[in-house]
């Protein structure tokens, strides 16, 4: 993935503010040249890959996390979420059992959350 990230110095045009800046075209064609073998090859390290495609860029990698399996949804920040709400809204969000069901995109998974509670 390549991430732009806003200039902070005044004065300096953000490239996020047009669409149309030429530096995005510089920046694709660069990172559209690494090739499948390049992506998958483990003993590559992405520090040296950068330099390959960037070298004469302002390249800032970031620290890097490991990949793992699960979901933060939390029914308890969506209670306050909601709870935020007038309660005549939350009354309008609850199912015919009176309860709001909370979804998480995510996961799959369910909860019933009181809008009285919330």
């Amino acid at each position: 993935m390549l991430q732009h990230l806003p200039e902070g110095e005044e004065g300096r045009e953000r490239l996020h503010t047009r669409l149309d800046h030429p530096e995005w075209g510089h920046v694709a064609a660069l990172g559209g040249s690494v090739r499948n073998d390049e992506l998958a090859d483990a003993d590559l390290p992405l520090q040296t890959l950068l330099w390959r495609l960037f070298n004469e860029d302002e390249v800032r990698v970031s620290a890097t996390l490991p990949p793992r399996k699960g979901c933060r949804c939390d029914p308890d920040h969506v209670a306050r979420v909601i709870g935020r709400f007038p309660e005549e809204e939350r009354a309008a969000m609850a199912g015919p059992d009176g309860r709001i069901e909370g979804n998480c995109e995510f996961c799959a998974r369910s909860f019933a959350i009181d809008p009285v509670a919330a």
